[in-house]
């Protein structure tokens, strides 16, 4: 008993240590606040420089749209950038942690460390912030603005937004569109290929969807609320992450293991390959591309489930 005391009497001593740390935190963000310390206008930022140690990139917007500046321009994640961006915009601090030049490097503030975030609107910039190390209690961030010796102390939620690598930046919607915008969904498998088309219905009830085969002349109707799952999936299509080192080798898009077209009333039409699967083999990690682009995407299990289900479940019963 007399050998437990010692360690518990440690253990209390240094949780004691950690709460009066965070207590002290929470006193410089909540001491005097400084609503909208950035003085940002988010509908004027039309550029985000970031350069941190995970990753140096350059978000533009144009025509509405964000896209990550590269050889070739990759379409960015809208939300995502709208969401960091309106933290940035709306960004709260307390009382000033530090205005000490020599704390700078300590706390990762400094010109040569941390995550450097610059907001331009064009050619001009707006305000520029270093971001530092989190606090002992990880629940803050520290910060500096670029021209100044204060540092402030930040929500992690900041730092966190600022410090994603390129693949979680990068849109992964391969397909995003409305069901109600749908004309037909195309599959294309190996062995077969159908066709999922939209009945034209006026005035009168039935059934909204027919299945037809390559080859078939005459197609069979489908349940809606068995075609809903199929039709939500192939509309909203979003991959989980992008391909990493650890997938190389696995990937096998010759002969394709299947190709999806997604047709719009509008006339336009949204093209999704998926790789092969070897015969008896149950991946953990699906890949899908769009023809035109050069990335690879890893989907979810459920989008093979779903894709490759027996079409005669879709069947109206009789």
């Amino acid at each position: 008993m007399k050998r437990l005391v010692l360690p518990l009497i440690i253990l209390i001593v240094a949780l004691g240590i950690w709460l009066y740390v965070n207590k002290q935190e929470e006193q410089k963000v909540s001491g005097s606040v400084t609503r909208d310390f950035l003085n940002l206008d988010c509908e004027k930022v039309n550029r985000i420089v970031i350069s941190s140690p995970v990753e140096n990139l350059t978000l533009i917007k144009q025509a509405e749209k964000w896209f990550i500046q590269d050889a070739i321009p990759k379409l960015a994640d809208f939300d995502a950038v709208n969401r960091v961006l309106h933290h940035a915009c709306t960004l709260s601090v307390g009382g000033v942690y530090s205005n000490n030049p020599e704390m700078q490097q300590n706390l990762m503030v400094s010109d040569d460390e941390g995550t450097k975030v610059s907001f331009y609107e064009g050619e001009v910039l707006l305000s520029s912030v270093i971001i530092g190390k989190p606090t002992p209690g990880y629940a803050n961030a520290y910060l500096r603005q670029a021209g100044s010796n204060d540092v402030y102390v930040v929500p992690a939620l900041f730092s966190f937004a600022f410090n994603m690598t390129r693949g979680q930046w990068m849109d992964k919607f391969l397909v995003r569109t409305t069901i109600d915008s749908v004309a037909s969904l195309d599959f294309f498998y190996p062995d077969k290929s159908l066709s999922i088309k939209r009945k034209p219905v006026e005035g009168e009830e039935g059934p909204e969807w027919a299945v037809y085969e390559k080859g078939l002349d005459k197609g069979f109707d489908a349940l809606s609320s068995r075609v809903f799952p199929l039709l939500q999936q192939a509309a909203t299509l979003r991959a989980m992450d992008m391909v990493t080192e650890a997938d190389t080798g696995k990937i096998d898009f010759e002969p394709l293991g299947i190709k999806l077209i997604v047709n719009l009333l509008d006339g336009t039409s949204d093209t999704v390959e998926f790789a092969q699967i070897p015969p008896g083999d149950m991946p953990k990690r699906y890949y899908a591309r769009k023809p035109d682009a050069l990335d690879t995407f890893v989907v979810p299990n459920m989008v093979f489930e779903i894709f490759t289900r027996d079409v005669e479940d879709l069947a109206v019963p009789r």
